[in-house]
Parts: C-alpha cells; sequence; structure tokens
C-alpha cells in the first residue's frame, strides 16, 4: 500500500471511523499484550456478528500493528456494492477474499500482503452470525496460516451483536468487549481441515476475564 494512501488511511480511521465506532460502542479489550510484542504478520481470525466488528478489532489493536493490518473481506460482497467496496478498501484496507474455498487469487493477495509484511484480518465464518453465535468456520484462513506458515491470532467479539445484528438497518448504543487470544501456530501435520477447528477451538474458549483486567479504548 502507497505511503500516500496510507496516511489517507489512517487519517480517515482516525478522524472518521473510530469516532464513529465509539459513538455507539463503548469498547474494551482483554489480551492485548498477546500481539503487543508480535515483530511479524499475522494472521487475525474472529467471531463475525455485526457491521461494526471489523472496524471495532481496529480499534482495539496496538496502533503499530492496526497500521500494518488489512481486511480480507468477503468477495462476493466487495463486488456487489462497488461504492462500498471502493469505500471499505479506502478506509479498513480491504481486499476480496473467498473463506470457503481460499481461491487462488485471493490467497495470492494475501500472501504477497504477508510478504510484505502487512498482518491480515479474517472473519472465517465468511458471513455475520444470525444469532450472535459462534457459527461454523469456512477454510480460507486456515489454507492462508498452513499454507505460508503464518501464527493465527484468535479474536473473540463479545457485545458486537447487540448494538447492530443481522437485519437490523441502524446501530444502538452498547458495550464490546474484544479479547485477543495467544497466537496459534500451524504444526508440522496439521491439514487445512484440522487448522480449521484449531482456530475455531482457540476463539470458542477464550474465556471472561475480570473487568479490570479489560483496558478501554
Amino acid at each position: 500500500m502507497a505511503g500516500p494512501v496510507r496516511g489517507m488511511r489512517g487519517d480517515i480511521q482516525e478522524m472518521l471511523l473510530f469516532p464513529l465506532v465509539h459513538r455507539f460502542a463503548g469498547v474494551r479489550v482483554a489480551g492485548a499484550e498477546a500481539v503487543s510484542g508480535i515483530a511479524g504478520p499475522v494472521v487475525m481470525v474472529a467471531n463475525h456478528t455485526s457491521y461494526f466488528d471489523c472496524p471495532i478489532i481496529l480499534a482495539a489493536l496496538p496502533r503499530k500493528i492496526r497500521h500494518r493490518t488489512i481486511v480480507a473481506a468477503a468477495a462476493d460482497y466487495l463486488d456487489r456494492l462497488e461504492s462500498v467496496g471502493a469505500l471499505a478498501s479506502l478506509a479498513l484496507g480491504a481486499i476480496p477474499f473467498e473463506t470457503h474455498t481460499g481461491s487462488k487469487a485471493s490467497l495470492d493477495g494475501c500472501r504477497e500482503a504477508l510478504r510484505r509484511g502487512w498482518s491480515v484480518l479474517i472473519f472465517p465464518e465468511s458471513s455475520r452470525s444470525k444469532t450472535g453465535k459462534l457459527g461454523h468456520f469456512k477454510k480460507g484462513a486456515a489454507y492462508l496460516c498452513v499454507d505460508t506458515k503464518t501464527a493465527a491470532v484468535p479474536i473473540l467479539l463479545e457485545g458486537a451483536y447487540d448494538i447492530m445484528p443481522k437485519g437490523a438497518a441502524m446501530p444502538r448504543p452498547g458495550r464490546v468487549l474484544v479479547k485477543i487470544g495467544e497466537p496459534v501456530e500451524p504444526a508440522p501435520n496439521d491439514t487445512y481441515e484440522s487448522f480449521t477447528e484449531r482456530l475455531h477451538d482457540a476463539i470458542a474458549q477464550l474465556s471472561p476475564l475480570p473487568p479490570k483486567e479489560a483496558a478501554a479504548v
């Protein structure tokens, strides 16, 4: 991503996107230390319950990591809504990704981002949960991690569903807790299927932390 575009993206996030997030969501973060010391790029995997998920996660990340993170967004969604796709690309650094199978074009784009030192945020459920509960994971994130031998960072959002569930026309104020887990490294014997299960388990097993261990952002 070119320097001027990256700078514009940061300005849009800080001046427009994050203030909008904080208008509706009181965001607290638990486990930020799991990523604060990461030197290289990672694949971040998170549950998906709301249109607010992506900007909430970006706002919760340490600045040095956030500014080197792009979002792998559902390719069919970006293709259907060209104007939304252009805005998402600018504000979030979104690139199209086939979450179900991880098409060659999708993987090539994410591999190139990782090679250039960019972390990638992926929602393995592919679409927003209709109930707020963690759903079935597609294999796209596992393809990327296993093929590139890149660690995954599990992230669990609690409360985002209540702010803007699937089908809601407008958000409503609420509180969100972003839980960041320890990186999960693909093992030499991991298959796409086994690593997908490990990612699902890593997010599902993020346990509640006492409020004093969660910092507001």
